[in-house]
């Protein structure tokens, strides 16, 4: 848990407080380290595993109480009483508890969000072994229950294309295939994928490979 005062110089400081299970602590061990001198490694005490390595981010539920938390840890630990001082620690873990709450419900709803865009990809992965599939990709995520926007949105930010760019790169994907490994004509080749018009597959394949079809299949065939 971290607690940021204002310097008399320009800038900030922050400490963090670390109290994660009672182990004894060497007498000569110091209590904090200021730089430029180095913290002393075999002083250190592991955390245990279930606490986060990284930075705690992320809406903190019910902020208001945390906040009081907080104001009463500090005086706690600031005032003359050894007992409060001491008592001080459960406040910090209550306080720790709620921002690793905090941290779960995150990690629930990033979870959510990969297994939703995984479902996405399997469907429009489908779609390539059904390429007269009458709907369209709208049409054909609407059936997992969520608005295409939504999907498209997930879908963007964890693969970095929308659903319709990925269907497209998987078609031009197998044509290379096909161009290099059948001898199918380009129409039939656009047909297999579902491109009923072979003047928009060309138009679609140079755009993603710089070359047209006919073309790619000569120069690949030449190597």
């Amino acid at each position: 848990m971290a607690h940021h005062h204002l310097c008399h110089q320009s800038g900030e400081r922050a400490y963090v407080h670390f109290d994660w299970e009672f182990s004894d602590v060497p007498a000569h061990a110091p209590v904090m380290t200021f730089y430029p001198a180095e913290v002393q490694p075999e002083f250190l005490r592991p955390a245990p595993r279930w606490v986060p390595s990284s930075i705690i981010h992320g809406d903190i539920p019910e902020p208001n109480l945390v906040k009081s938390l907080m104001l009463r840890l500090d005086r706690m630990l600031g005032g003359p009483s050894l007992r409060e001082q001491l008592a001080s620690r459960g406040v910090l873990l209550e306080i720790l508890a709620r921002l690793l709450d905090a941290q779960s419900q995150d990690e629930r709803t990033k979870n959510h969000k990969q297994a939703l865009a995984s479902r996405v990809r399997a469907a429009l992965d489908e779609t390539l072994l059904q390429p007269t599939h009458p709907h369209s990709v709208r049409d054909l995520l609407a059936t997992l229950g969520y608005s295409y926007e939504h999907l498209a949105r997930i879908f963007k930010k964890q693969y970095g294309l929308s659903p319709v760019e990925y269907l497209q790169s998987l078609r031009v994907e197998r044509a290379r295939f096909l161009l290099t490994k059948s001898t199918l004509t380009v129409q039939q080749i656009a047909d297999s994928l579902g491109y009923q018009d072979s003047i928009y597959f060309t138009r679609l394949f140079k755009r993603q490979t710089g070359k047209s079809p006919a073309r790619y299949r000569k120069a690949t065939l030449a190597e």
